[in-house]
Protein backbone atom coordinates (compact mmCIF):
# COMPACT_ATOMS: atom_id res chain seq x y z
CA UNK A 1 0.00 0.00 0.00
CA UNK A 2 1.32 3.47 -0.58
CA UNK A 3 1.91 5.37 2.41
CA UNK A 4 1.54 8.69 0.85
CA UNK A 5 -1.98 8.27 -1.45
CA UNK A 6 -2.96 6.70 1.73
CA UNK A 7 -2.22 9.54 4.09
CA UNK A 8 -3.80 12.11 1.30
CA UNK A 9 -7.00 9.96 1.46
CA UNK A 10 -7.09 9.85 5.04
CA UNK A 11 -6.53 14.13 5.30
CA UNK A 12 -9.23 13.97 2.87
CA UNK A 13 -11.81 12.17 4.42
CA UNK A 14 -10.77 13.73 7.70
CA UNK A 15 -11.50 17.08 6.80
CA UNK A 16 -14.50 16.16 4.74
CA UNK A 17 -16.07 15.11 8.49
CA UNK A 18 -14.89 18.32 9.84
CA UNK A 19 -12.31 16.67 12.04
CA UNK A 20 -9.05 17.64 13.68
CA UNK A 21 -6.42 15.22 13.85
CA UNK A 22 -7.28 15.43 17.51
CA UNK A 23 -10.86 14.48 17.38
CA UNK A 24 -9.82 11.43 15.17
CA UNK A 25 -7.13 10.35 17.32
CA UNK A 26 -9.36 10.01 20.47
CA UNK A 27 -11.95 8.20 18.73
CA UNK A 28 -8.91 5.88 17.43
CA UNK A 29 -7.41 5.35 20.84
CA UNK A 30 -4.39 6.97 19.36
CA UNK A 31 -2.20 9.99 19.96
CA UNK A 32 -2.64 12.71 17.10
CA UNK A 33 1.01 12.25 16.66
CA UNK A 34 0.61 8.89 15.03
CA UNK A 35 -2.63 10.56 12.91
CA UNK A 36 -0.21 13.35 11.98
CA UNK A 37 2.32 10.50 10.92
CA UNK A 38 -0.47 8.89 8.70
CA UNK A 39 -1.24 11.82 6.86
CA UNK A 40 1.92 12.46 6.01
CA UNK A 41 2.93 9.40 4.80
CA UNK A 42 5.68 8.32 7.25
CA UNK A 43 3.90 5.39 7.88
CA UNK A 44 0.87 3.00 8.07
CA UNK A 45 -1.70 2.43 11.14
CA UNK A 46 -1.88 -1.05 12.14
CA UNK A 47 -3.70 -3.65 10.46
CA UNK A 48 -6.09 -3.70 13.58
CA UNK A 49 -6.79 -0.10 13.39
CA UNK A 50 -8.16 -0.62 9.48
CA UNK A 51 -11.77 -1.53 10.85
CA UNK A 52 -11.73 1.56 13.34
CA UNK A 53 -10.73 3.75 10.74
CA UNK A 54 -13.77 2.64 8.76
CA UNK A 55 -15.97 3.26 11.04
CA UNK A 56 -14.41 7.14 12.17
CA UNK A 57 -15.08 8.45 9.09
CA UNK A 58 -17.84 6.85 7.51
CA UNK A 59 -16.16 4.53 4.96
CA UNK A 60 -15.76 0.42 4.27
CA UNK A 61 -13.25 -1.61 4.56
CA UNK A 62 -11.78 -1.83 0.94
CA UNK A 63 -12.23 2.09 0.72
CA UNK A 64 -9.72 2.04 3.41
CA UNK A 65 -7.37 -0.72 2.35
CA UNK A 66 -7.57 1.07 -1.44
CA UNK A 67 -7.60 4.81 -0.25
CA UNK A 68 -9.85 5.89 -2.55
CA UNK A 69 -13.95 6.42 -2.50
CA UNK A 70 -15.84 3.27 -4.15
CA UNK A 71 -18.79 3.82 -6.18
CA UNK A 72 -22.07 2.62 -4.59
CA UNK A 73 -23.05 -1.11 -5.98
CA UNK A 74 -25.91 -1.08 -8.59
CA UNK A 75 -28.51 -2.66 -6.99
CA UNK A 76 -29.14 -5.71 -8.43
CA UNK A 77 -32.60 -6.18 -10.26
CA UNK A 78 -34.11 -9.07 -10.24
CA UNK A 79 -36.85 -10.03 -13.02
CA UNK A 80 -40.31 -11.07 -11.36
CA UNK A 81 -41.08 -14.19 -12.68
CA UNK A 82 -44.55 -14.71 -13.55
CA UNK A 83 -45.72 -18.45 -13.25
CA UNK A 84 -48.11 -19.02 -16.41
CA UNK A 85 -52.03 -18.78 -15.81
CA UNK A 86 -52.65 -22.13 -17.25
CA UNK A 87 -50.19 -25.24 -17.12
CA UNK A 88 -51.18 -28.12 -19.94
CA UNK A 89 -51.98 -30.65 -16.85
CA UNK A 90 -54.55 -28.21 -15.39
CA UNK A 91 -55.84 -28.36 -18.99
CA UNK A 92 -55.64 -32.62 -19.05
CA UNK A 93 -57.44 -32.57 -15.62
CA UNK A 94 -60.23 -29.96 -17.18
CA UNK A 95 -60.45 -32.63 -19.88
CA UNK A 96 -60.85 -35.88 -17.72
CA UNK A 97 -63.39 -33.84 -15.65
CA UNK A 98 -65.65 -33.39 -18.94
CA UNK A 99 -65.43 -36.96 -20.03
CA UNK A 100 -66.27 -37.67 -16.52
CA UNK A 101 -69.09 -35.34 -16.69
CA UNK A 102 -70.25 -36.92 -19.82
CA UNK A 103 -69.95 -39.93 -18.61
CA UNK A 104 -72.32 -38.79 -15.62
CA UNK A 105 -74.85 -37.74 -17.61
CA UNK A 106 -74.83 -40.59 -20.34
CA UNK A 107 -77.83 -42.46 -18.38
CA UNK A 108 -79.90 -39.34 -19.23
CA UNK A 109 -79.54 -39.78 -22.73
CA UNK A 110 -80.31 -43.55 -23.02
CA UNK A 111 -83.15 -42.74 -20.95
CA UNK A 112 -84.01 -40.04 -23.36
CA UNK A 113 -83.48 -42.90 -26.35
CA UNK A 114 -85.79 -44.86 -25.31
CA UNK A 115 -88.23 -42.23 -24.73
CA UNK A 116 -88.57 -42.17 -20.70
CA UNK A 117 -87.63 -38.22 -20.82
CA UNK A 118 -88.94 -36.34 -23.26
CA UNK A 119 -87.09 -33.07 -22.70
CA UNK A 120 -84.35 -34.59 -25.77
CA UNK A 121 -81.30 -32.20 -24.56
CA UNK A 122 -81.80 -32.14 -20.92
CA UNK A 123 -78.77 -34.26 -20.02
CA UNK A 124 -76.65 -32.55 -22.80
CA UNK A 125 -77.69 -29.56 -20.60
CA UNK A 126 -76.75 -30.67 -17.26
CA UNK A 127 -73.46 -32.45 -18.96
CA UNK A 128 -72.49 -28.45 -20.46
CA UNK A 129 -73.66 -27.31 -16.73
CA UNK A 130 -71.18 -29.77 -14.77
CA UNK A 131 -68.39 -28.71 -16.75
CA UNK A 132 -68.52 -25.32 -16.51
CA UNK A 133 -69.22 -26.00 -12.88
CA UNK A 134 -66.63 -28.08 -12.71
CA UNK A 135 -64.00 -25.39 -14.54
CA UNK A 136 -64.96 -22.80 -11.95
CA UNK A 137 -64.73 -25.13 -9.17
CA UNK A 138 -61.24 -26.91 -9.62
CA UNK A 139 -59.81 -22.92 -10.67
CA UNK A 140 -60.90 -21.69 -6.86
CA UNK A 141 -59.34 -24.80 -5.79
CA UNK A 142 -55.88 -23.91 -7.72
CA UNK A 143 -55.87 -20.31 -6.73
CA UNK A 144 -56.98 -20.39 -3.19
CA UNK A 145 -53.42 -19.44 -2.07
CA UNK A 146 -52.22 -17.95 -4.88
CA UNK A 147 -51.16 -13.52 -4.55
CA UNK A 148 -49.12 -13.23 -7.08
CA UNK A 149 -51.09 -11.19 -9.62
CA UNK A 150 -49.41 -9.63 -12.73
CA UNK A 151 -50.87 -7.59 -15.30
CA UNK A 152 -49.15 -9.71 -17.78
CA UNK A 153 -51.33 -12.47 -16.62
CA UNK A 154 -54.25 -10.29 -17.85
CA UNK A 155 -52.66 -10.76 -21.17
CA UNK A 156 -52.32 -14.04 -20.87
CA UNK A 157 -55.91 -14.68 -20.51
CA UNK A 158 -56.83 -12.69 -23.30
CA UNK A 159 -54.61 -15.05 -25.55
CA UNK A 160 -56.41 -18.25 -24.28
CA UNK A 161 -59.89 -16.68 -24.41
CA UNK A 162 -59.12 -15.43 -27.75
CA UNK A 163 -57.50 -19.28 -28.61
CA UNK A 164 -61.03 -20.61 -27.05
CA UNK A 165 -63.26 -18.49 -29.30
CA UNK A 166 -61.31 -18.87 -32.05
CA UNK A 167 -61.31 -22.96 -32.47
CA UNK A 168 -64.97 -22.88 -31.35
CA UNK A 169 -66.66 -20.63 -34.32
CA UNK A 170 -64.37 -22.81 -36.61
CA UNK A 171 -65.63 -26.37 -35.22
CA UNK A 172 -69.08 -24.57 -35.17
CA UNK A 173 -69.23 -23.05 -38.58
CA UNK A 174 -67.79 -26.71 -39.95
CA UNK A 175 -69.78 -29.13 -37.77
CA UNK A 176 -69.11 -32.06 -40.11
CA UNK A 177 -65.75 -32.35 -38.35
CA UNK A 178 -68.05 -32.99 -35.21
CA UNK A 179 -70.61 -35.06 -36.22
CA UNK A 180 -68.77 -37.24 -39.21
CA UNK A 181 -65.97 -38.09 -36.29
CA UNK A 182 -67.40 -40.93 -34.38
CA UNK A 183 -69.03 -42.63 -37.27
CA UNK A 184 -65.08 -42.54 -39.39
CA UNK A 185 -63.30 -43.37 -35.71
CA UNK A 186 -66.02 -46.90 -35.76
CA UNK A 187 -66.72 -46.89 -39.89
CA UNK A 188 -70.47 -46.39 -39.36
CA UNK A 189 -72.38 -44.83 -41.92
CA UNK A 190 -74.66 -42.00 -40.55
CA UNK A 191 -78.21 -43.19 -40.30
CA UNK A 192 -81.18 -42.45 -38.16
CA UNK A 193 -81.02 -43.63 -34.72
CA UNK A 194 -84.23 -45.75 -34.97
CA UNK A 195 -82.12 -47.57 -37.84
CA UNK A 196 -79.18 -48.01 -35.88
CA UNK A 197 -80.46 -49.39 -33.01
CA UNK A 198 -82.67 -52.06 -35.11
CA UNK A 199 -79.41 -52.85 -36.70
CA UNK A 200 -77.04 -52.81 -33.79
CA UNK A 201 -79.60 -53.18 -30.83
CA UNK A 202 -78.18 -52.38 -27.19
CA UNK A 203 -74.60 -53.93 -27.93
CA UNK A 204 -71.52 -52.14 -26.74
CA UNK A 205 -70.61 -51.19 -30.37
CA UNK A 206 -73.91 -48.81 -29.72
CA UNK A 207 -73.70 -47.61 -26.65
CA UNK A 208 -70.18 -46.97 -27.21
CA UNK A 209 -71.34 -44.95 -31.05
CA UNK A 210 -73.67 -43.13 -29.33
CA UNK A 211 -71.62 -41.93 -26.15
CA UNK A 212 -69.43 -40.63 -29.04
CA UNK A 213 -71.91 -38.76 -31.32
CA UNK A 214 -74.32 -37.24 -27.72
CA UNK A 215 -71.67 -37.42 -25.57
CA UNK A 216 -68.60 -36.01 -26.53
CA UNK A 217 -68.54 -34.90 -29.93
CA UNK A 218 -72.23 -33.50 -30.19
CA UNK A 219 -73.23 -29.68 -29.94
CA UNK A 220 -73.55 -29.13 -26.59
CA UNK A 221 -71.40 -31.15 -24.87
CA UNK A 222 -68.05 -29.40 -26.75
CA UNK A 223 -69.89 -26.26 -25.98
CA UNK A 224 -69.12 -27.45 -22.28
CA UNK A 225 -65.75 -28.21 -23.00
CA UNK A 226 -65.12 -25.04 -24.32
CA UNK A 227 -67.05 -23.02 -21.50
CA UNK A 228 -65.11 -24.95 -18.88
CA UNK A 229 -61.51 -24.57 -20.57
CA UNK A 230 -62.84 -20.58 -20.75
CA UNK A 231 -64.16 -20.13 -17.42
CA UNK A 232 -61.00 -21.80 -15.78
CA UNK A 233 -57.93 -19.49 -16.46
CA UNK A 234 -61.30 -16.35 -16.21
CA UNK A 235 -61.98 -17.20 -12.60
CA UNK A 236 -58.31 -18.51 -11.65
CA UNK A 237 -57.29 -14.66 -12.95
CA UNK A 238 -60.16 -13.31 -10.50
CA UNK A 239 -59.41 -15.06 -7.54
CA UNK A 240 -55.97 -14.31 -7.50
CA UNK A 241 -56.67 -10.44 -7.89
CA UNK A 242 -59.25 -10.86 -4.85
CA UNK A 243 -56.29 -12.42 -3.20
CA UNK A 244 -53.69 -9.89 -4.06
CA UNK A 245 -56.13 -7.42 -3.18
CA UNK A 246 -56.42 -8.90 0.47
CA UNK A 247 -53.26 -9.79 1.31
CA UNK A 248 -52.23 -5.92 -0.02
CA UNK A 249 -55.08 -4.68 2.25
CA UNK A 250 -53.96 -6.76 4.93
CA UNK A 251 -50.24 -5.52 5.03
CA UNK A 252 -51.39 -2.16 4.77
CA UNK A 253 -52.80 -2.62 8.36
CA UNK A 254 -49.99 -4.78 10.18
CA UNK A 255 -47.96 -1.88 11.92
CA UNK A 256 -44.80 -3.75 11.22
CA UNK A 257 -45.44 -3.14 7.80
CA UNK A 258 -45.52 0.87 8.17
Amino acid sequence: MDTVRFGQFLSEERKAKGMTQKELAEKLGVTDKAVSKWERGICLPDVAKFDDIADALGLTDLEVLRAKRLPPPTPQVIAEEVPPLVVWREYGVLLLGCLAAALLCYPGQILELTGVLKIIPLSALCQCAFCAGFGVRYALRRAERDTCFHWRRVCDLLLILAALGAAYLFLMSQPFLLWEFPGRLMNVEPEPWNELLKKHGWSPFFLLYDFLSAGVFDILPVTGLFACFAAFPAVKLLKIFLNWKKRKKTLAFRPEAW
